[in-house]
């Protein structure tokens, strides 16, 4: 049995979607607008509900604000914290990984290279090694000036 192409959700325009799942700030005043303006004149809105209602627009604003300006601030802490790892590019860093040996028991083995390049990938920090190798901070030994070598 084939589904119908024309029930998926990425084939119908936007005006046939359903309604969005959030309210922006935009809508929140349209809504206190047709409040206002279809309101029985023999029973205006009372002063606290109006109130109230402005008190929930400004929250809302406020709340949209700050999480915009949140998002900004996460996406220069990333660029910050690559930036400043990028002075490890070109130095010789020595570090420890878990191995198993012959024998079938887990052991440390310390390897020696320099790093060829600074990545950043789901908020962690790795450094690639002209071997391809891919090293976590935390593994780092020793790091010094790729010449002369330590």
């Amino acid at each position: 049995m084939k589904i119908d192409d024309s029930l998926y959700l990425a084939n119908k325009p936007e005006k046939d979607r359903g309604p969005n799942d959030v309210l922006g700030k935009d809508d929140f005043l349209k809504l206190l607008i047709t409040q206002l303006k279809y309101q029985d004149p023999m029973e205006p809105m009372k002063d606290k509900a109006f109130i109230s209602q402005m008190a929930s627009f400004t929250t809302l604003e406020q709340t949209k604000n700050m999480s915009d300006m949140l998002e900004r601030f996460v996406k220069t802490q990333s660029t910050n914290v690559l930036s400043s790892q990028a002075e490890m590019i070109g130095k010789e860093v020595t570090w420890q990984t878990a191995v198993t040996n012959e024998n079938g028991e887990p052991s440390i083995e310390e390897k020696t290279g320099i790093v060829m390049a600074v990545t950043l990938k789901d908020s962690a920090v790795k450094y690639v090694t002209e071997t391809g190798d891919t090293i976590d901070p935390s593994q780092l030994v020793s790091v010094c000036k790729a010449k002369p070598r330590c």
